[in-house]
């Protein structure tokens, strides 16, 4: 592959890719200026790609597969004969790039406008009238398990299944709703199902001019990313828009219901809760939930599905003390309507904070919820700094043995992780990073000091990511820790740098600017021992089963992820954990053994790894109406179970922070609900019973 002539490649960061189903309308600047990003994005992956794959014939092949899914990843609009007539693609991609051509996204998108034109006029006929709710049929909810329609015919029984189930998912709201209304205001059901079939209608037509309105950048940005997904997961390209909307979530400021999301294939998909958020404090919407709908208070739901994940957020997002009901789909298939009272986040909330257990020795507890460091204020608060003070805090009140919980901590800055490490060890590597450069270096603690050397546990989980995995993996390997939680974690071992291009490139190219950015990945984290954190991630000395045992989650899952490897073992000196790990296995593996509360986890554990199979949903209306009243859980058992199983954890807050928490009734409110929290996680109530 040619060298590209634009850019000296820099920088750092990190962002997502989402796939879009749209028209073009390309103007030849916008050629001219497409065909320029791509040189750029393909110079700086040939330049600094950790693994960059050769760009022939067999990338060609999945990167064309990438594209179509993302165009059309319903198998809504093409037939199976355009997709074939594409296929004179399938094999040239790489060449197109190598010579600076779009031909196939330009050929690709005259297709899908007339198709998308030619579903226009399906659905507005097919709405026209009532769909046969007594008969009794399934649609395929799984995109992957459909084919292209061979002709017309079965392009218009496509829609027909989709629309009639979009109908009765709104009719089966709107007989809720009704049956609430005093009797002489309550609609007939032939008025109902009217309403819910023009509702559809209107979400239709509201879809399809959103995508007449999708700029060529848009368009293009999606283009790309379905190229770079071959890359691997975490490489992307963001365009001016896109890169705009990056950097003001890098910058902290968060509102709404604090969850950060994602779109893939027109679904909008929990990625992350903000610690300390609306949603993170009602404690019903979980990661890898997908919305489904967002309402306000007393008002029909809007549905999320298929809307650009900018416009889903604005239907999401509102004014602080107004209530959104989101109706999501669970990892298990299961619907759930979740109430939430927006709010600011409370970013004070992302920091870490410790709290005392009182259970026949004094724990302490440490929360970090992620690596965070403030990078525009030299004197801003940064982790390392907040664990240290904890710590310390904990010590003067007499802390025996230390847990730190790093569940669902996704990362962040690597430095401080170094800095963290060297809180519980002498000195020596913490991790080993190795670039695109083949070249490998060693971070290594070279203070001394150590500010704790008694009992640690360390707690993680499927979503420890990142930086947490660097932590828990140095500790282990150290023998310095105790890792409890979930069978493994995340698994992401990669390190991505963003390059902006309208930065890096000088003024005699201003004409072409804006230009964006690229986020790619550039380097691999390996443990001391020599293993990489991606894939496999760090796996728990003490495994406590979770509503996630039997099904694969984390990097492991994603297509084209980079894969596990090992390099050389960095020189250490082990450590001696005060605590013992086969008579802690063994004493834990006695007590889980006829426990009521891990019988019933796993129970529903095993429930999920099977309901996540089944795709399809019934399309009759009573039977539509039944599966999900029968699905629906009694969040009661497991509560009960802890209620008559485990005695309340005795948890308090340090004397030093009580005077501040005490100060805010925002804070109070929040600190309580933290405190309750932990006093019921059962989790943690094995962690004590370890320690002690």
């Amino acid at each position: 592959m040619k060298k590209y002539k634009y850019l000296p490649i820099l920088a750092i960061g990190s962002a997502i890719a989402f796939g879009f189903t749209y028209k073009s309308f390309q103007t030849p600047e916008e050629k001219k200026h497409n065909e320029f990003v791509q040189n750029l994005v393909f110079s700086a992956l040939d330049s600094r790609h950790y693994n960059a794959p050769a760009i022939d014939d067999a990338f060609s092949e999945k990167a064309f597969k990438e594209y179509i899914d993302a165009i059309d990843f319903g198998k809504q609009f093409l037939l199976a004969s355009d997709v074939e007539e594409l296929k004179r693609y399938e094999r040239q991609i790489d060449d197109l790039i190598k010579s600076d051509k779009i031909d196939f996204y330009v050929d690709a998108q005259s297709v899908l406008d007339k198709r998308q034109d030619e579903a226009q006029e399906i659905y507005r006929n097919l709405l026209k009238k009532p769909f046969n709710y007594d008969k009794e049929e399934m649609y395929e909810t799984d995109r992957d398990k459909r084919t292209f329609p061979k002709n017309g015919k079965e392009l218009k029984e496509r829609w027909r299944t989709y629309l009639k189930f979009s109908t009765v998912s709104k009719l089966y709201n709107k007989e809720k709703s009704n049956a609430k209304k005093d009797k002489d205001e309550q609609l007939e059901w032939k008025a109902l199902e009217e309403k819910a079939r023009q509702d559809v209608l209107k979400n239709m037509n509201s879809w399809f001019s959103r995508l007449d309105k999708l700029s060529d950048e848009d368009k293009f940005e999606s283009y790309l990313n379905s190229f770079l997904q071959v890359f691997d997961p975490h490489t992307v390209y963001l365009a001016p828009k896109a890169q705009e909307d990056f950097g003001i979530s890098m910058s902290g400021k968060l509102e709404g219901i604090g969850a950060q999301l994602q779109q893939k294939d027109g679904e909008i998909k929990v990625t992350m809760i903000v610690p300390g958020s609306p949603c993170a404090l009602q404690g019903g919407l979980e990661v890898e939930d997908i919305i489904l709908k967002a309402a306000e208070k007393d008002e029909e739901p809007t549905d999320l599905e298929d809307l650009l994940l900018s416009e889903a957020i604005r239907h999401i997002r509102g004014k602080k003390g107004t209530e959104v009901t989101l109706t999501v789909r669970k990892i298990d298939g299961s619907i759930k309507e979740i109430p939430i009272v927006r709010d600011v986040v409370v970013n004070r909330e992302t920091y870490a904070k410790s709290a005392l257990i009182n259970e026949g020795q004094k724990v302490g507890y440490i929360k970090l919820p992620r690596f965070y460091v403030d990078f525009e204020d030299r004197n801003g608060r940064r982790c390392s700094t907040d664990i240290k003070k904890e710590i310390e805090k904990l010590k003067e009140e007499g802390m025996e043995s230390l847990v730190i919980d790093l569940r669902n901590n996704g990362g962040g800055s690597l430095s401080d992780v170094v800095d963290i490490a060297g809180y519980f060890i002498e000195d020596g590597p913490v991790v080993q990073v190795k670039g695109f450069d083949e070249k490998s270096r060693v971070l290594n603690d070279r203070d001394p000091r150590v500010i704790y050397d008694g009992p640690l546990v360390i707690m993680i989980n499927n979503f420890s990511a990142s930086a947490s995995e660097i932590l828990a993996a140095a500790l282990q390997d150290y023998d310095r820790a105790l890792i409890v939680g979930s069978e493994q974690s995340f698994g992401k071992g990669t390190v991505q740098k963003i390059i902006n291009f309208d930065r890096q490139l000088p003024a005699k190219y201003n004409n072409m600017k804006p230009l964006g950015s690229i986020k790619l990945t550039t380097d691999k984290f390996y443990r001391i021992n020599g293993g990489t954190t991606q894939l496999k991630g760090v796996e728990s000395d003490i495994v406590f089963p979770d509503t996630y045992s039997y099904i694969e989650l984390g990097e492991r899952e994603r297509d084209y992820a980079l894969e596990w490897d090992q390099i050389n073992k960095a020189q250490y000196k082990m450590t001696h954990s005060d605590l013992n790990k086969a008579k802690e296995i063994k004493g834990f593996e006695k007590r889980k053994s006829g426990d009521p509360i891990y019988e019933y986890i796993d129970n529903k554990a095993k429930e999920l790894k099977e309901n996540r199979d089944e795709t399809v949903i019934p399309i009759s209306y009573e039977s539509y109406k039944a599966e999900l009243e029968k699905d629906k859980e009694d969040k009661d058992v497991l509560k009960d179970l802890i209620k008559e199983n485990r005695s309340l954890l005795d948890v308090s807050n340090l004397k030093i922070d009580l005077a501040e928490i005490e100060s805010d009734s925002t804070l109070i409110d929040i600190n309580t609900k933290w405190i309750e929290s932990l006093e019921k996680d059962i989790y943690l109530n094995e962690v004590v019973k370890i320690l002690n």
